[in-house]
C-alpha cells in the first residue's frame, strides 16, 4: 500500500481509501499548500498577512488548517473529470468527488513536486503539481492516455472550485483576455480605518490554460445542477454552457475534447493562484504557463528545496528511520525556519526552537532569528509573547494572552547554534531593542536569566509563576490571579539557567557561570520540595494553593514535561529518576508514543482550563503530542538511556506495518504535532493513534537534534566535534554522514571490547573523544567503537564500559549452519547423485537410482532419505520418525487404546529393532573431522528397558562435552566419538545479560534478553518465549521476576545440604497426536546417576536453568540463548495484540539474526508457544518477510500449550504468578482469545503454509545444475520441522478437541514431565530427570538438523564427520 521510491526521496501510497486524509505539503516563502490523496487541497499565501485564493463554500476561520481537518464535497481541491464519450461513463481523478474505483491509484509525493496516476475505463490520468520558487501560483499539468486497444473520444473536465470568496463582493467569468477563468471579490471589513488595509489585497483568482479550452463553467451551480459533484448536470451534455456567476458561487471548469488513438495522449497545463488585477495575471501567465516555463521552474523549485538537506545522513539497521532522517525530517525542519510558520507574529517560543534547528541546515538563518529575537526583549529583561516579523504587524490570537515561559527557550537556541558553528563572536554583538536600549548578546541573555530567577517570575517558595500559561497554551486557568505556579516551568527554568552556565563557562565568564549555578540549585531546590510527589513531579500549584499532576488525580494525574525537564534541569536525582521511568512507561506510554499526560480529562476542571474542554485524548488534553515526546527524548539521551530514548522517538515515525500506518492515516513524511490519545480507554481506543495531519510542530528541531546529537553522538563544541554515539541496545553498528563547520564526517560505528568511546581519525587513534581542529573543506575518515551494552540501574539499558566478550578465550566453533530450504520447495530428484570420499582421495559418484552394486551402508541411508521424499505422503512425523519406528507400526497391526495411553508401565517389553540412546563421556582417542579415513557406521543396537544416562563429574581441560550418539553393546567399553558443538579450552567467564524492556507502538510490553556468544559467533539459538506479570514484577525489587516460572527457589539459609532431583521413575514418550495414531512402542527411560548431589548455592535466592552456567548453557556451548517474555494483560487484551506480539517475536529475531543464521529451537510456554507459531506463519512462503528463521528450525517445543482450554490454562498462569484473584478474568481472556478470527486464521495458514500433507507433482521449467540428470517430472515437497508438545504430570489430559495437531494440521509427538505444570521447568540441578530430558530432546533435533542439511546440501565433508561421530540418520526425534 506505502512504499518508497528513489531511494527514499518519494513516497507512493496505491489506495485512495485506506488512509483517505493521507497527504503532502510543498511551499515557499511566500505561501504553502496541503493537498491529499483524493485531491482535496487547503492553501494560505502571505500578503503580508495570511490569505486564500481557493476558500470553502461558507465562512472559515482564518487558520491554515485545523487538526484532524474534516473533507467534505465543496471542500476545496484540484479535480479532473474524464468522460467517455461514446458510454458517457464517468470518473474523476484523483478519486474525489466522483468515488468511481480505479483500477489503478498512485499518489507519489516527492520533495518538490506532487503526482497522481489514476487508471480507470481505459484511461490513464497523470496529475502533476508543483510551486515556483518566488510567487504565489500553482502549476498543474494534465495528462491522458488511451491505454485501451481501440480509439478513444474522450471529455477532459480540469475542476478548480473557488468557493465563497466574500459575503460583499463576489464574481467570475471567463477572460479572454487572460486564457482563463477569472473570479474576484472585495475582502470583507467593518471599520473605516480597516479600508488602507484591503485597498491593494490580491482580491482575484485565476485559473489559466495554455491550451484554450472547448467550453468552460464559472458559476457553481450551473456546473453541478441536481446532480451533485459526484455526477455534475453541466457533463450530461455535449458542452459545458460557458456560464458566469454574479455573486453566485463561482468556479473554474473548463472541457477539452480529445479523441485518442491506442497509447496516444495529450497534455493540459494550467495555472492557478492570487493576483491584484489584470495586468499581474498576464505577467504570470507569461512568466510561468509554456512547457519551457515548468520545466524551468520545476528544476528552480527543487534546487530551492535542496538547500534544505540537513547535515547527517544515517545507515542503520531500521531503514524506514533512515528515510525519515536522511530525505524528509530535514525538510520539514527547513520549511519552519525558512517562512517561521507563514505568520508575521510567531509565538517567541516557536520562533526560538524552530529557528535553533536551523543551525544544523542555515546557521546564518538561526543567528539571524537570535539577533532578532533579543532585539525585541521588554525592558525588564523578559521576552514578549510573540516576535513581530513584518512592519505594522502586531500580536494577534494567542500572543495577546500572558505566558511566562519565553525567556527559557533563549539559551537552548543559543546553546545549538554556538555547539554548531563555534561563533561566540555573537555574544559580544552589541543589539539595540525596540525600546532604543543597546546591550550586548551577552548582556541581554544574562537580562532575561535574571529575570527568570528574579522575584517578578517566582514566588515567595522559589516556584516560577504561570500566568495564563506555560509552553501548554491552553492551561489558562492555573495562575491567572498572579498567584499559581508552573511545575514544568520551574524545572524549565533550571535547565535554561543551567546551559547559560555553562555557555559562561565556555565564554570565560566564571563569576557569571557560579552565579548562575548557584541559582538553578536553589530553583531544584525549590522543585523537591514542593512539587515531588513521591514518584514524579507534580504539573503545578493553582491559585488557590491546590497541587495537581499528582497521584490523588483522577485526572491529569502525571504530565511527562514536568519529569523529562526535571531529568533535564537537574532537579531529579538518580533515585527518583528510578521512580519516574516506570511511572512514565505505565501510565503515558503507548503504542503510538508517550502521551503528554493521562489520563485526559473528560470534564471541564476550571482551576486548569480550556485544557480540560478539549476532546478527551486530542490536543493537549493526553495525546501523544510529540514536541512534549521529543523533550523526553532528549532528556534520556541526557542520562544514556538509549534504548527508551529510541523507542520514544521510533513511536513518532508511522508504520512500518500496514496497520500502523492505516491507524495513523498518515505518510512517513513528516511528524505531526500530535496523535491521538486515549489507548486503552473505552470509547477512546478506536481512534487512538490518529494523526492531526498537522506538520506545523516545534517538535521536528528538537527530533533532529536527538538523532544528531544522540543517537549518532556527533555533537559540537567549542573545541571542535564531541564523538559519543548512543546506538538502541539491539544494534552492533551503523553509519553516520556529518557535515559540521565546512568539513565532512565519515563516521563508522562498531560496538567493540572497549571500556568507552575510542575514537580513530583517518586511522590515528584520537586523545579522549574530541575531535579538534575542524577544517573546513576536509573530509575525515572516522572509525568509532563503543562498548557493549550492559543493564542500568533504573532498568534500562545504556553503551556501557563493561566487557562483553570473554576475554583470552579460545574456542573451536562447533558444526557450521549449513543452509537448507527446509520449508520451501524442495526439488527431490529421483536420480539423486551422491558423492563419497574413498580411499584414494578421489572423489566417487554414486547414482542411487542406477547402482548395481551390493549393499552399501551409504546407500542405505540416503535410499532411506530418498524414499521418504519420494513417498505419496510425506508427513512430519513419517519424516522425522526413526526408520526402525516405521517398520515396527507397520509389522503391528493392533491401533487400539494400548496406543492411544500415555504413560505405560514399566514392563513394556523392549523392541530388539530400536536402538539404545547412550550419554557419554569424552573420548581420548577422538580423531578431528578433518581425517579423511572412510567412516565406519555405528549399527543399531537392542534398546534395554532403561536409558542408561552416566554422567562424567570432573572434565579434564581440553575434553569434549558429553554428548548423545548410538553404539551398540560391545562399543560401550571403549566409547564411540561423540557428537559436540564445540571444543572449549578455557571456560568462559560469565557475562551479564543485556535486558531490554520495550513497549513498541502498535504492540505488546515484550522483555527480551540474549546471552553473550563467547566468540562472537552462536552455534545454535535456543529461543524462550513466555508469559509474565507485570504486576508481579512490580511489586518485586527482582529485575527478573519475569522468569519466575524457570527459577528454582532454593532456601539461602541452608548451605552444604543436598537437592532432590526429580522424583525417578519410568516414563514413555506419549503418543503422536494424530486421530487413531498407530500403535508404536517407543523407548523408556530413567535416570542411572548420582541420586543426590551438593547443592553450595547459599549466595543466590534461586536457580534458572536458561540462565545458569552450570545448566542448559554447560549442556550446549556455544549457543545463543534467547530470552523473549510478553506482559500477559497486553498480549490478552485482544486478538490485534496477540498478532502484534508475534510481529514483535519475528522482528526482534530477524534483526538479532541479521548477520548469522544458525540453526534455532524455538520453545514456548502457555501462549508463548501460539506467539511462536504465528510467528511462524508470517515468516513461511508467501508473506514477503526475510526468511532467518524458518530455514534453520530445528525444532519446535510447546510447553503447556493449548488451543481450547481457558480455564485450565488461566488456572496454571495465576498458580504461577500468583495472583488467585484473577483467574476468572484471565479464563474469560484465554476463551475470548481460543475463539477469535486471529486463532482460526493462524489454524488455517499453519495448514496451508506451514505443514503440506500431499506432495505437489508438476513440471519444472528452467535449467538448473542436474538438468540432464533430471526426469521431466519433479515432486516438490514441503518438508516441515518436529514440534513436540510437553506436558505437565496430569495436564495432559485435555478436553476433546484441543488438540494441537489437529490444529496445525501436522502430528505433534508429546512428551510428559515428572513434575505438574507449575514446577515443570524449575530444575534444581542438572542431573534433573526432566532436564536432561529437554536437552535431550534438544540434542536430538540438533542432530538430525545437521545430517539433514548436510544429506540435503550434498556435503560430503559434514556427512563424513557426522557418521564418523556416530550419528545415522535412524537417531531421530528419540524422545
Amino acid at each position: 500500500m506505502i512504499q518508497p521510491t528513489q531511494n527514499g526521496e518519494r513516497y507512493e501510497l496505491t489506495s485512495p481509501t485506506e488512509m483517505p486524509k493521507a497527504g503532502a505539503f510543498l511551499w515557499n516563502q511566500r505561501m504553502m499548500i496541503q493537498v491529499t490523496c483524493r485531491g482535496f487541497a487547503t492553501a494560505q499565501y502571505m500578503q503580508p498577512e495570511p490569505a486564500k485564493y481557493a476558500y470553502a463554500p461558507n465562512l472559515e476561520a482564518k487558520t491554515f488548517m485545523q487538526p484532524e481537518q474534516n473533507y467534505y464535497a465543496h471542500h476545496p481541491g484540484r479535480f479532473v473529470y474524464v468522460k467517455d464519450e461514446e458510454t458517457n461513463q464517468i470518473f474523476s481523478a484523483p478519486y474525489e468527488p466522483v468515488r468511481a474505483k480505479p483500477d489503478r491509484f498512485t499518489f507519489d509525493v516527492g520533495k518538490s513536486d506532487i503526482k497522481w496516476i489514476v487508471e480507470k475505463l481505459g484511461i490513464r490520468v497523470e496529475m502533476t503539481f508543483l510551486l515556483p520558487t518566488e510567487d504565489v501560483a500553482e502549476l498543474w499539468s494534465i495528462k491522458v492516455t488511451n491505454i485501451s486497444d481501440r480509439k478513444r473520444k474522450l471529455s477532459i473536465y480540469p475542476y478548480f472550485p473557488l468557493g465563497y470568496m466574500s459575503w460583499m463582493n463576489q464574481e467570475a467569468e471567463w477572460n479572454e483576455n487572460v486564457g482563463g477563468v477569472v473570479g474576484s471579490c472585495k475582502t470583507p471589513y467593518q471599520k473605516a480605518e480597516d479600508y488602507p488595509k484591503t485597498k491593494y489585497l490580491k482580491d482575484r483568482t485565476y485559473f489559466l490554460c495554455e491550451t484554450p479550452p472547448v467550453a468552460w463553467e464559472a458559476k457553481q451551480e450551473a456546473f453541478e445542477g441536481e446532480g451533485g459533484l459526484q455526477a455534475p448536470s453541466a457533463l450530461q451534455e455535449p458542452r459545458l454552457s460557458g456560464s458566469d456567476a454574479r455573486y453566485e458561487t463561482p468556479t473554474a471548469a473548463v472541457q477539452y475534447v480529445a479523441e485518442l488513438g491506442r497509447n496516444e495522449s495529450k497534455e493540459y497545463r494550467f495555472l492557478f493562484g492570487p493576483a491584484y488585477d489584470e495586468a499581474e495575471i498576464l505577467d504570470m501567465r507569461k512568466k510561468y504557463l509554456s512547457k519551457m516555463a515548468f520545466a524551468q521552474a520545476a528544476k528552480d523549485y527543487e534546487e530551492y528545496i535542496q538547500r534544505g538537506s540537513g547535515c547527517i545522513r544515517l545507515e542503520t539497521p531500521d531503514k524506514d528511520l533512515d528515510n525519515l532522517v536522511n530525505n524528509w525530517l530535514p525538510r520539514q525542519l527547513y520549511y519552519h525556519g525558512d517562512v517561521n510558520r507563514l505568520t508575521t507574529d510567531p509565538q517567541t517560543r516557536n520562533y526560538l526552537q524552530d529557528n535553533m534547528g536551523m543551525s544544523f541546515i542555515k546557521p546564518e538563518v538561526a543567528r539571524k532569528a537570535i539577533l532578532t529575537a533579543v532585539g525585541q526583549q521588554e525592558k525588564n529583561g523578559s521576552m514578549p509573547d510573540g516576535i513581530l516579523l513584518a512592519k505594522g504587524a502586531v500580536l494577534k490570537y494567542i500572543n495577546q494572552i500572558p505566558h511566562t515561559d519565553h525567556c527559557v527557550w533563549l539559551p537552548i537556541a543559543l546553546e545549538i547554534y554556538l555547539s554548531e558553528t563555534g561563533d561566540y563572536d555573537l555574544l559580544d554583538e552589541k543589539v539595540t531593542s525596540m525600546y532604543g536600549d543597546t546591550y550586548t548578546v551577552f548582556e541581554r541573555f544574562s537580562r532575561a536569566m535574571d529575570w527568570l530567577l528574579s522575584s517578578n517570575a517566582r514566588d515567595a517558595r522559589g516556584l516560577s509563576y504561570i500566568a495564563q500559561g506555560d509552553w501548554c497554551d491552553p492551561m489558562n486557568m492555573v495562575g491567572p490571579k498572579g498567584v499559581g505556579v508552573s511545575g514544568w516551568l520551574t524545572v524549565a527554568t533550571a535547565y535554561a539557567v543551567n546551559l547559560w552556565a555553562r555557555i559562561c563557562t565556555d565564554f570565560n565568564k566564571p563569576t557569571d557561570a557560579q552565579k548562575y549555578q548557584s541559582g538553578a540549585h536553589q530553583v531544584n531546590a525549590s522543585a523537591n520540595e514542593h512539587l515531588w510527589d513521591g514518584d514524579w513531579y507534580a504539573r503545578g500549584i493553582t491559585d488557590d494553593n491546590v497541587t495537581f499532576g499528582i497521584a490523588d488525580d483522577n485526572e491529569g494525574r502525571i504530565w511527562l514535561n514536568p519529569q523529562a525537564w526535571s531529568i533535564l534541569g537537574g532537579a531529579a536525582s538518580p533515585q527518583q529518576i528510578e521512580k519516574i521511568l516506570p511511572q512514565v512507561d505505565q501510565q503515558l506510554t503507548t503504542p503510538y508514543g508517550v502521551v503528554m499526560f493521562g489520563p485526559p480529562f473528560t470534564n471541564m476542571r476550571e482551576d486548569v482550563g480550556r485544557v480540560t474542554q478539549k476532546y478527551p485524548g486530542q490536543g493537549e488534553n493526553g495525546s501523544v503530542y510529540n514536541h512534549a515526546a521529543a523533550f523526553y527524548a532528549w532528556a534520556l539521551y541526557t542520562i544514556g538511556d538509549v534504548d527508551r530514548a529510541y523507542n520514544t522517538l521510533r513511536a513518532m515515525i508511522p508504520g512500518p506495518d500496514e496497520h500502523d500506518l492505516v491507524r495513523r492515516g498518515q505518510l512517513p513524511i513528516f511528524i505531526p504535532n500530535y496523535y491521538r490519545g486515549g489507548y486503552g480507554i473505552e470509547k477512546l481506543d478506536r481512534t487512538a493513534g490518529r494523526s492531526s495531519q498537522l506538520f506545523n510542530t516545534g517538535t521536528v528541531s528538537w527530533v533532529y537534534r536527538c538523532f544528531i546529537e544522540g543517537l549518532a553522538g556527533l555533537r559540537g563544541v567549542r573545541e571542535g566535534l564531541k564523538v559519543e554515539p548512543k546506538m538502541p541496545s539491539q544494534w552492533q553498528g551503523m553509519k553516520v554522514r556529518r557535515e559540521f563547520r565546512g568539513a565532512v564526517f565519515e563516521v563508522e560505528v562498531k560496538r567493540g571490547d572497549v571500556g568507552g568511546v575510542k575514537v580513530k581519525v583517518d586511522g590515528v587513534e584520537v586523545k579522549g573523544n574530541v575531535i579538534e581542529g575542524v577544517e573546513s573543506g576536509r573530509t575525515y575518515k572516522v572509525f568509532v567503537e563503543v562498548p557493549r551494552v550492559e543493564k542500568k540501574g533504573h532498568g534500562g539499558l545504556t553503551n556501557g564500559t563493561g566487557r562483553n566478550a570473554v576475554g583470552g578465550a579460545e574456542e573451536t566453533r562447533g558444526p557450521p549452519a549449513i543452509m537448507i530450504t527446509t520449508h520451501n520447495e524442495l526439488e527431490t530428484m529421483s536420480s539423486m547423485r551422491v558423492r563419497f570420499r574413498n580411499d584414494e582421495e578421489n572423489i566417487a559418484v554414486r547414482d542411487m537410482s542406477n547402482s548395481s552394486e551390493g549393499p552399501d551402508p551409504e546407500d542405505e541411508i540416503y535410499r532411506d532419505l530418498m524414499d521418504r521424499y519420494m513417498a505419496k505422503s510425506v508427513s512430519q512425523a513419517d519424516f522425522f520418525c526413526p526408520k526402525e519406528l516405521i517398520e515396527t507400526r507397520e509389522r503391528t497391526h493392533d491401533t487400539g487404546n494400548i496406543a492411544s495411553r500415555l504413560v505405560v508401565d514399566e514392563n513394556v517389553p523392549d523392541d530388539p529393532n530400536v536402538p539404545r540412546i547412550i550419554i557419554h563421556g569424552p573420548d581420548e582417542n577422538y580423531e578431528h573431522a578433518d581425517s579423511t579415513e572412510k567412516p565406519g557406521l555405528k549399527k543399531a543396537a537392542p534398546l534395554e528397558e532403561k536409558l542408561r544416562v552416566s554422567i562424567e563429574e570432573k572434565r579434564k581441560t581440553g575434553a569434549r562435552r558429553h554428548s548423545i550418539s548410538v553404539a551398540p553393546e560391545k562399543q560401550q567399553a571403549t566409547k564411540p566419538n561423540p557428537v559436540s558443538f564445540s571444543t572449549q579450552k578455557t571456560a568462559p567467564k560469565p557475562q551479564p545479560w543485556p535486558r531490554n524492556e520495550t513497549n513498541p507502538k502498535g504492540g505488546c510490553r515484550m522483555t527480551t534478553r540474549c546471552s553473550p556468544i563467547p566468540g562472537g559467533e552462536s552455534t545454535m539459538d535456543i529461543v524462550m518465549v513466555y508469559l509474565y506479570s507485570s504486576t508481579l514484577c512490580e511489586k518485586s525489587n527482582d529485575l527478573d521476576a519475569d522468569l519466575d516460572i524457570f527459577r528454582h527457589k532454593e532456601n539461602p539459609e541452608i548451605t552444604g545440604s543436598t537437592v532432590e532431583p526429580a522424583p525417578k521413575q519410568t516414563i514413555r514418550r506419549t503418543k503422536t497426536d494424530l486421530p487413531n495414531p498407530p500403535r508404536q512402542i517407543l523407548p523408556l527411560f530413567s535416570t542411572q546417576g548420582p541420586d543426590r548431589i551438593a547443592a553450595k548455592r547459599s549466595e543466590r535466592q534461586s536457580i534458572s536453568w536458561l540462565e545458569d552456567q552450570d545448566m542448559l548453557q554447560k549442556q550446549f556451548p556455544g549457543c545463543r540463548i534467547i530470552l523473549v517474555g510478553f506482559e500477559i494483560f497486553s498480549v490478552l487484551s485482544s486478538s490485534f495484540m496477540f498478532l502484534s506480539a508475534a510481529e514483535q517475536l519475528n522482528s526482534y529475531l530477524q534483526g538479532l539474526r541479521r548477520d548469522q543464521q544458525p540453526p534455532i529451537a524455538l520453545l514456548g510456554h502457555s501462549l508463548g508457544g501460539l506467539i511462536i507459531m504465528q510467528a511462524l506463519v508470517s515468516t513461511s512462503p508467501g508473506s514477503n518477510l526475510p526468511n532467518s528463521i524458518l530455514s534453520h528450525i530445528i525444532g519446535v517445543f510447546l510447553f503447556s500449550c493449548s488451543v481450547n482450554s481457558p480455564e485450565p490454562c488461566a488456572r496454571l498462569l495465576t498458580e504461577l504468578f500468583g495472583m488467585k484473584t484473577n483467574e476468572k478474568v484471565l479464563s474469560d481472556l484465554f476463551d475470548d482469545m481460543f475463539k477469535s478470527s486471529a486463532m482460526k486464521q493462524l489454524s488455517k495458514l499453519a495448514k496451508s503454509r506451514l505443514f503440506v500433507p500431499e506432495p505437489q507433482v508438476e513440471p519444472v521449467s528452467g535449467s538448473t545444475k542436474h538438468q540432464k540428470d533430471c526426469p521431466r517430472n519433479i515432486r516438490r515437497i514441503a518438508i516441515g520441522f518436529p514440534i513436540t508438545q510437553v506436558f505437565g504430570r496430569g495436564e495432559e489430559q485435555r478436553p476433546t478437541g484441543d488438540s494441537l495437531g489437529g490444529f496445525l494440521g501436522t502430528s505433534i509427538r508429546t512428551v510428559t514431565m515428572s513434575r505438574d505444570a507449575a514446577h515443570a521447568l524449575r530444575f534444581s540441578t542438572s542431573s534433573d530427570i526432566d532436564f536432561l530430558r529437554i536437552t535431550l530432546l534438544l540434542q536430538s533435533k540438533f542432530q538430525t538438523s545437521c545430517i539433514l542439511r548436510a544429506a540435503l546440501a550434498g556435503d560430503v565433508r559434514k556427512l563424513e564427520t557426522l557418521l564418523r561421530d556416530g550419528i545415522t540418520p535412524n537417531l531421530r526425534d528419540r524422545l
